[in-house]
């Protein structure tokens, strides 16, 4: 089984977690910069509370990372997950603009041993 962690426990970060399929990961981990929502969904969930994304980035246990933050937060978090070798689930868009779309594209490209998906959930859930 894998370990999972969120990063962004809004609207997007809870679609992702009530559709996880427990039964082939572990959700292991949640982050928000809102401390109180973080530790909502972290108990809500029986993961733990992150409230800086580096710190679940670095946690050795979780190998999938999944990006429900703000686009423009996208490309930094995602970099920061490939140096951490980390698997990533992004929801989109990637970006808010069109150069750092293309380096996100770059980015994946120059780490071919990390999966990166984009985030389509609501597309494929009931």
């Amino acid at each position: 089984m894998y370990n999972i962690g969120v990063i962004g426990c809004g609207y997007m970060g809870k679609a992702h977690l009530d559709n996880i399929p427990t039964n082939k990961v572990n959700i292991t981990a949640v982050c928000d910069i809102n401390k109180e929502l973080a530790d909502a969904t972290a108990e809500e969930y029986g993961a733990k509370a992150y409230y800086d994304a580096k710190q679940l980035i670095e946690d050795k246990n979780i190998q999938i990372v999944v990006i429900a933050t703000y686009p423009a937060s996208h490309l930094s978090i995602l970099k920061m997950c490939l140096e951490n070798k980390k698997h990533v689930l992004c929801e989109k868009p990637i970006s808010d603009n069109i150069a750092d779309a293309q380096r996100f594209k770059d980015l994946v490209e120059q780490n071919p041993d990390c999966k990166v998906a984009m985030g389509y959930i609501l597309r494929h859930n009931e």
